[in-house]
């Protein structure tokens, strides 16, 4: 989830587009965020470095600040990115198909086929085809 929320800020691409290491005060500022909560960004940050999608950098010698850098799997999340998974890694974590995990239990107690069904009273396929947002297919721009 805190991938999808990177991903979701915007924080890969604003770094990227930055072309050069930012500062936590550089990329709180460029965020689209309620500033108050920016204590919580250093945490965040700390994550996706552990997770390696991004990596603290020094631009010169001495330089006692953190700045943030991008990593090569972190490429792979950026927006104009001609091979972006952003937008599959978005549909795996969104409510939808998440919301079956917690109906798993549940699903083993009762006659349904898939926790899915469980969780939305229809299979996956009766869904997406009910829903316009998942029509892959659709010419709308909507």
């Amino acid at each position: 989830m805190s991938l999808k929320c990177v991903v979701q800020l915007g924080i890969l691409d604003i770094i990227h587009k930055h072309d050069k290491p930012m500062t936590l005060a550089e990329l709180v500022e460029a965020l689209p965020m309620n500033k108050v909560k920016a204590q919580s960004v250093p945490h965040l940050m700390r994550i996706l470095i552990h997770l390696g999608f991004f990596m603290k950098a020094k631009i010169s010698k001495g330089e006692e600040e953190t700045r943030y850098w991008i990593t090569p799997a972190s490429r792979l999340l950026l927006k104009d990115e001609h091979l972006s998974v952003a937008p599959f890694l978005l549909v795996m974590l969104d409510p939808v198909l998440t919301k079956p995990w917690h109906h798993l239990s549940a699903w083993f107690e009762n006659e349904n086929s898939t926790p899915f069904d469980t969780a939305h009273g229809r299979m996956l396929w009766e869904h997406v085809g009910q829903e316009p947002r998942y029509d892959l297919f659709s010419t709308s721009t909507s």
